[in-house]
């Protein structure tokens, strides 16, 4: 499967409480948020085994950062602030 293709998936599924905080943890990121960022991700079988296969830290990284990406898509398209109001 293209990591696109699953990236999406993974954000669609995600209930709503840990699209909030893997968001907020992400634009944040304070100390220890990419632990917890990556403990949360590790959760799914299929995203850890993908983050799994990052050669480096950099590679792990940039793979947390394009998931971020998604989240923020995601996070958007589900309009948290509109149904906060």
């Amino acid at each position: 499967m293209k990591t696109g293709v699953m990236l999406n998936e993974y954000v669609k599924r995600l209930p709503d409480g840990v699209l909030y905080d893997l968001r907020m943890r992400i634009k944040q990121n304070l100390s220890g948020d990419r632990a917890v960022v990556a403990n949360i991700l590790a959760q799914d079988k299929e995203i850890d085994k993908w983050l799994s296969k990052a050669t480096d830290a950099d590679d792990f990284f940039d793979m947390l950062e394009l998931v971020g990406e998604y989240v923020m898509k995601e996070y958007g398209r589900r309009d948290f602030n509109k149904r906060n109001k």
